[in-house]
């Protein structure tokens, strides 16, 4: 899966018949994001903090049905964790990492005509364009960029997204509210890996599974185009 396949799925997508509502819009918002680890190594965990982040991109509506229709964004998101372990209790680990995520989303809605409820659920591939680590001891703290290793790192990440929305309409546009969870299923790094560093190990040796969580809440700015058919 490259670059290429992206933008393959976009062109399906923006292929669709015309004779169709479409929103175009614009989002931003935080995501807060911890890890969850496999039981052993989560045995290791002292302390783990919630880490904020921030996300924005764009995103497409398509509807050809009154009450239902395809949600698909281009996002940039940040995820990571903040963690200390039983090797160095004073000492905490921080990761921050950059992703490209594409979602594809059922969208279904409910309510009036200028106000909705919508219900999303689907799934999302990423791409981790970035990271970087920091080491805090006290008052004093080090960061550095984090070195990617085919070794270790799973730099492709696949998982769900399920969320609420709430939508009205002006005549400017569509303004709209969404609180997602989002559950990664694989891992951030390969099975059996190791640190090449072993000094790094007394910071923050690898578990065996690490996934992303999250919960994001953006708000969206959408212009309309096109119109459902209407039912012959």
């Amino acid at each position: 899966f490259c670059m290429k396949n992206i933008l393959f799925i976009i062109l399906i997508f923006l292929s669709t018949p015309l004779m169709a509502l479409w929103h175009v819009g614009l989002k931003a918002g935080v995501h807060i994001t911890s890890i969850t680890y496999d039981e052993r190594f989560n045995t290791r965990v002292v302390v783990q903090e919630f880490k904020l982040g921030y996300m924005g991109g764009l995103s497409f509506q398509y509807f050809n049905q009154p009450n239902i229709g395809i949600q698909m964004e281009v996002l940039y998101i940040q995820q990571g964790f903040k963690t200390k372990l039983d090797t160095l209790e004073n000492i905490q680990y921080e990761r921050t990492i950059d992703y490209l995520t594409i979602p594809m989303l059922m969208h279904a809605y409910i309510g009036k005509k200028r106000f909705n409820m919508s219900i999303l659920l689907g799934p999302y591939i990423s791409y981790a364009l970035s990271s970087n680590e920091e080491f805090t001891e006290g008052d004093v703290s080090f960061q550095q960029d984090y070195e990617w290793d085919r070794e270790i790192d799973n730099r492709f990440e696949f998982g769900l997204q399920a969320g609420l929305g709430f939508r009205n309409s002006f005549k400017f546009g569509i303004i709209e509210l969404e609180g997602m969870f989002l559950f990664g299923l694989t891992s951030i790094y390969k099975w059996g890996a190791v640190n090449s560093d072993p000094d790094k190990d007394i910071f923050f040796p690898l578990p065996e599974q690490a996934q992303n969580q999250g919960i994001q809440i953006t708000i969206s700015y959408y212009k309309s185009f096109g119109k459902i058919p209407e039912k012959k």
